[in-house]
């Protein structure tokens, strides 16, 4: 499925549950919503794990420009808020030490 998001078409995959509790993905850096293929096939059913393709990767749209970090963070929120009807946010991730810095960032957006 795409979302046209922040004036980008991105890539998302919603696997799982659809009244499962609700878990977003981010790849890191050259990665995309396949990363997770086995993360998500190893989660127990109670779980909806949805992966998102950053934008410039996967199978969402590239542009030249807005690849900074408050740009992916906004990305995310903006798809969390299109696409589920209520999340509560969780100040918790999985994934790698180099995308600290964006979770920190939607966790921040979550908050204004």
């Amino acid at each position: 499925m795409h979302l046209k998001i922040n004036g980008h078409n991105l890539h998302l995959k919603d696997r799982g549950n659809s009244d499962g509790l609700p878990l977003v993905f981010l790849h890191s850096w050259a990665g995309s919503t396949h990363s997770w293929k086995y993360v998500v096939a190893a989660l127990p059913n109670r779980l909806r794990p949805i992966t998102i393709d950053q934008r410039g990767w996967g199978r969402s749209e590239s542009h030249s420009s807005g690849f900074q970090l408050a740009d992916l963070a906004s990305d995310a929120k903006e798809v969390v808020k299109a696409h589920l009807s209520q999340i509560e946010p969780i100040d918790k991730h999985v994934d790698n030490a180099n995308r600290v810095a964006l979770v920190n960032e939607i966790i921040e957006a979550f908050r204004q």
